[in-house]
């Protein structure tokens, strides 16, 4: 019995994970709109190498909310991106 509600608490984290991770993927779709010249090419394309996510509560999705994206990093061949919700 007790796996089975660790498995239940382990779903619904995920669950949050992804709604959070939507919110993230469509703020950043929407900049990378709006720099004014193609950002997907057969030559060139953005690749989200990793995330990393700080909760400090839940949000369901579908919400209305702010996501503000910043420049965290800038490499020669890289940024890196931060999100704030």
């Amino acid at each position: 019995m007790t796996s089975y509600n660790n498995d239940v608490v382990n779903l619904h984290a995920l669950r949050h994970q992804h709604f959070f991770r939507r919110y993230l993927e469509e703020a950043r779709i929407r900049w990378f709109a709006q720099v004014g010249e193609p950002w997907v090419t057969e030559e060139f394309g953005p690749v989200l190498a990793s995330t990393t996510l700080h909760y400090k509560r839940p949000i369901e999705y579908p919400a209305t909310l702010s996501v503000e994206l910043f420049t965290e990093r800038l490499g020669n061949t890289s940024v890196t991106v931060g999100h704030r919700i």
